[in-house]
């Protein structure tokens, strides 16, 4: 009988042994290197019209348009942007000047996007840009006028920027 417990304690602690050597080396650490991507937020301008002197750049993230305006002529602009990610962005914009009197006295501004925008991942939105001098007993000058779109999805952001050098000159000229 103590031969069959010396057996039995024999194969219980081989059992052991193994299991001990098996647990290690599934236990083993494996690393995996790679990139996973998981969403991306990007908006160009896909195409425009207008009237004014033109110039996108090569991102096809900023547009700069140059000309004259005159009293009551609006100058339309439209601008087709593209949502090139694979997330929804919101789109929202803001105007910045470097003459915030003249602007906010004598022009006029409006477009047809309603705000917040919701606009869906691979697609498109045309957006109308009516800007309108609406007085012409100014002297002459010239204002820079940015609009910027920008997109958000989270935290991420994504702009585009239409740069406008508009120059009035007395009498409409």
């Amino acid at each position: 009988m103590n031969k069959q417990i010396l057996a039995a304690f024999t194969l219980l602690l081989f059992a052991l042994a193994i299991t001990g050597y098996a647990y290690s080396h599934w236990r083993e650490t494996v690393q995996i290197q790679g990139t996973a991507q998981i969403a991306k937020l990007e908006i160009i301008i896909q195409d425009y019209q207008t009237t004014l002197d033109s110039q996108i750049s090569q991102d096809n993230h900023t547009l700069n348009l140059k000309g004259t305006i005159t009293q009551n002529q609006p100058l339309l602009t439209s601008i087709t942007i593209q949502n090139n990610g694979t997330t929804p962005a919101t789109i929202t914009h803001t105007i910045t000047t470097n003459n915030t009197d003249l602007w906010n006295t004598y022009f006029t501004y409006s477009q047809n996007l309603t705000e917040p925008y919701e606009l869906p991942a691979e697609n498109i939105v045309t957006v109308l840009q009516n800007i309108t001098l609406t007085d012409d007993q100014l002297e002459p000058f010239t204002i820079e006028v940015t609009v910027t779109y920008t997109a958000t999805f989270q935290s991420w952001t994504d702009t585009i920027t239409i740069k406008y050098t508009l120059t009035y000159q007395e009498g409409g000229t």
